[in-house]
């Protein structure tokens, strides 16, 4: 299937790019886009080819965020638009990664600002170039981020930096997201965003898909979740297992 805003592309066995392709709007995020990603997300989950997702921008930047232009003029179009509903959408769109049975590496190059980060706030794993920039920029603008990223870094990273990475606004660089806690690896140019990426994916894809995708599930469960109920939850997905393909990996990794 192809897209407007968004471009799927096949990297290595299973691994895939999914890039945000409209550089001319600094891969602003707008009405279609937001649609598109769900729609590719589905997609992607429904493929027992694809294990990985490294997300990323074409161009010189991740994202500038939120198209306001674009969402401005369809309030002012008035054509049963409801503020409510299209907030709500915009959520499921970025909630549909978080949520997603194959794990998402956001490769970072340049800015990643507002709706920006809160995308790669949903994926997995972050990467990003050293001459990338961030900004919770949401309140500057006079709204609340209202798309992830206050809920999931305030649950991944020390609750203060958060609330004043919020309350300022301010742009921010790779190395203070890097210490942080917010970026896995922090990368001297584009290509070795791209190969680091890659060869992380590699590493992931070496272990069967289900445990991978059912070890997400459970982190994604504590992160909101009281611990017995964790513990249960982590439990319950160990239930189904095949008792000799178990074995067998288990003498397998003994042998080597």
């Amino acid at each position: 299937m192809s897209y407007k805003t968004v471009k799927r592309e096949d990297i290595e066995d299973g691994t895939i790019s999914l890039t945000l392709i409209r550089p001319d709007k600094l891969n602003a995020v707008n009405i279609e886009m937001f649609k598109e990603i769900s729609e590719a997300v589905k997609s992607i989950d429904e493929d027992d080819n694809v294990s990985v997702v490294i997300l990323k921008g074409e161009g010189d930047n991740f994202s500038s965020g939120l198209d306001f232009f674009d969402l401005f003029m369809q309030l002012k179009s008035g054509r049963d638009f409801n503020l409510w509903d299209h907030i709500v959408f915009m959520q499921d769109a970025f909630l549909s990664i978080y949520k997603s049975k194959k794990v998402y590496i956001a490769a970072v190059d340049g800015y990643c600002l507002g709706a920006g980060l809160d995308l790669i706030a949903a994926c997995d794993l972050r990467i990003a170039t050293n001459r990338a920039k961030f900004s919770i920029a949401e309140t500057k603008l006079g709204i609340v981020a209202d798309l992830g990223v206050l809920q999931h870094l305030s649950r991944i990273l020390n609750e203060q930096i958060v609330r004043y990475w919020a309350y300022t606004s301010r742009i921010f660089d790779s190395k203070e997201a890097y210490d942080a806690g917010l970026l896995l690896k922090v990368c001297n140019s584009k290509e070795e965003l791209i190969e680091t990426s890659k060869s992380i994916a590699k590493e992931i894809i070496k272990n069967p898909q289900k445990a991978v995708s059912n070890t997400k599930k459970v982190i994604n469960y504590s992160l909101y979740n009281a611990l017995e109920e964790s513990l249960q939850f982590a439990g319950k997905q160990n239930l189904e297992l095949d008792e000799k393909e178990l074995l067998a990996r288990f003498q397998s990794s003994l042998k080597a």
